[in-house]
């Protein structure tokens, strides 16, 4: 089966849900924060993103079949960040972005002086996410009431849809 015949049989099951990791448009630090082995991983999830939108992955608004997960937002990827999740959604892609954590994948980052930096913390994260926000208002995806009514989610701009659906399946395969 190639990988467009699989992307293809994927959408014939309605229940199926992805989440696909994308943490920097760069393959140099994608491929320096996952640690991957995988020769050109961020060419191979290019084109697996584009073999799932051409199966129709992200075709519809109500059901999202579809995201990506931008995580943890560090200081190598914090200023790419909000032009990740704005290319996202505007192909109908919701985008998961959490700050530094101490779970997960960001339990195994040992540099995570984030954690700590009250600069980092405190204006560029907040920051990222008021940017999030302004543009979520400013192009009719969600008002202030509505935010007002919410809150802010600890996952910017959307809920997270691996805690929704959840199993998760790392590259690897556990």
């Amino acid at each position: 089966m190639t990988a467009k015949e699989l992307c293809k049989k994927l959408t014939d099951y309605s229940k199926v849900r992805l989440l696909v990791g994308f943490t920097s448009a760069d393959p140099e630090t994608e491929h320096a924060r996952i640690g991957s082995k995988i020769e050109d991983f961020s060419g191979k999830r290019n084109r697996s993103l584009e073999n799932l939108v051409e199966a129709g992955m992200n075709k519809d608004p109500k059901s999202q079949r579809l995201a990506l997960i931008c995580a943890p937002v560090l200081k190598d990827n914090i200023d790419e960040a909000l032009d990740i999740f704005k290319w996202g959604v505007k192909r109908n892609i919701p985008v998961v972005m959490t700050p530094t954590m101490v779970s997960g994948k960001g339990q195994e980052m040992t540099e995570m002086t984030e954690i700590t930096d009250a600069d980092f913390k405190e204006r560029q994260l907040v920051e990222l996410y008021a940017n999030v926000y302004k543009w979520l208002i400013d192009n009719g995806i969600t008002t202030l009431d509505d935010i007002e009514k919410e809150g802010v989610s600890p996952y910017a701009g959307f809920a997270c849809n691996q805690f929704i659906s959840g199993m998760f399946v790392r590259k690897d395969g556990r």
